[in-house]
């Protein structure tokens, strides 16, 4: 499991050079996010249900301009660039380190209205049918909690898995490996001093 479509191409690249071109093809070099949205995808068209949209980080005009919105509803001022990236951090380490109500309201000193802030931008995505790339993994662990029959497909499919940069995979990613690891072998590649991505919820802790 990596983290970029970047990433992926190269281990799988590097993999099939060393090992040969017959076992890297059957390997599944697949990132956190990608398969959190192939769980997804499975239990809509399993359960007959609409998928939502996804807000494409690539291109998000639509996801900034619904900060911009919760911004301004809740602060009676227009957002500048700055606020749009500070709410967007939150939000992000609001989902990745699966933050409760209460300990959402404890970091409310430090970012005012952020609780009202993050309920509002979560009704406007399930109102508009639309989901953000950190949804996925909400939607996917809730999916591997509850339905038997995909989880454990998923474990017979993934008897070895292997984790890079582990330092940097967040609380929740770390609850969906915890999950789909559970009777199989897991190998996690990581040094918890070279973590990069606190801000956006990476846990390293979990490592220890």
């Amino acid at each position: 499991i990596t983290y970029n479509k970047a990433a992926k191409e190269e281990m799988k690249s590097r993999f099939s050079t060393q090992f040969g071109e017959q076992y890297g093809k059957k390997i599944n070099f697949q990132t956190i996010n990608a398969l959190a949205l192939e769980v997804y995808s499975d239990y809509c068209r399993k359960t007959n249900r609409p998928n939502r949209k996804l807000i494409n980080e690539d291109n998000d005009v639509e996801r900034r301009r619904l900060l911009g919105e919760v911004f301004k509803q809740h602060s009676g001022e227009y957002a500048a660039e700055n606020d749009i990236l500070e709410l967007s951090s939150a939000i992000t380490y609001i989902k990745n380190m699966m933050l409760t109500d209460e300990q959402i309201c404890e970091i409310e000193s430090e970012y005012p209205h952020l609780k009202a802030m993050y309920e509002s931008y979560q009704k406007s995505l399930k109102d508009n049918y639309r989901m953000d790339f950190d949804d996925q993994m909400i939607f996917a662990l809730w999916i591997l909690q509850k339905d038997d029959e995909i989880i454990s497909a998923l474990r017979a499919r993934y008897k070895y898995i292997c984790v890079d940069e582990a330092q940097d995979t967040s609380k929740i990613q770390h609850e969906i490996i915890k999950l789909l690891a559970q009777g199989n072998n897991l190998f996690m590649v990581g040094d918890e001093d070279q973590s990069i991505y606190r801000f956006r919820g990476a846990f390293p802790q979990a490592l220890i």
